[in-house]
């Protein structure tokens, strides 16, 4: 089982590589008919590429992949527990929720905040939230994930 710290890297790399971050860039120059490999022998890229196995080769994850856990779960248990804000409103408080608790509840890093509390006092006056709301926020990523 993955780890709250590993399921917040994992969920970070998902929206990087949605977002675009790791594209590779065109090259500019064409390679040349019978450019030399690292291995010294005249072939050409297109050939190596044409010798592995279609199935050996790693494929990028696809869209659906990419999306769903923690996200859709978190999003399904906030509306088992009764919240009425919609999915856009719910992820915009959830990140102002992450960017405020995270180091307090999971590392203990008191840099931030002195407390827990005082780090969910600065989510309910960003996210202009109240407890009712903050305890549904906490408690739908809290009891997919465990939080803390």
């Amino acid at each position: 089982m993955a780890s709250a710290k590993q399921i917040k890297a994992q969920k970070l790399f998902a929206k990087r590589v949605k977002r675009g971050d790791f594209r590779k860039a065109i090259a500019k120059t064409k390679k040349k008919k019978g450019d030399r490999t690292l291995s010294g022998k005249k072939r050409r890229i297109d050939d190596i590429d044409s010798s592995f196995p279609e199935k050996n080769r790693p494929q990028p994850m696809t869209e659906k992949e990419l999306k769903g856990f923690p996200d859709d779960d978190w999003f399904k248990e906030y509306k088992r527990l009764g919240g009425k804000k919609t999915r856009k409103q719910y992820e915009k408080n959830v990140d102002i929720f992450v960017y405020h608790t995270h180091d307090i509840f999971i590392h203990g890093d008191a840099s931030k905040y002195k407390n827990r509390g005082e780090a969910l006092e600065a989510v309910k006056k960003e996210a202009k939230i109240d407890n009712k709301e903050l305890n549904k926020l906490f408690d739908s990523i809290s009891n997919i994930t465990a939080w803390t």
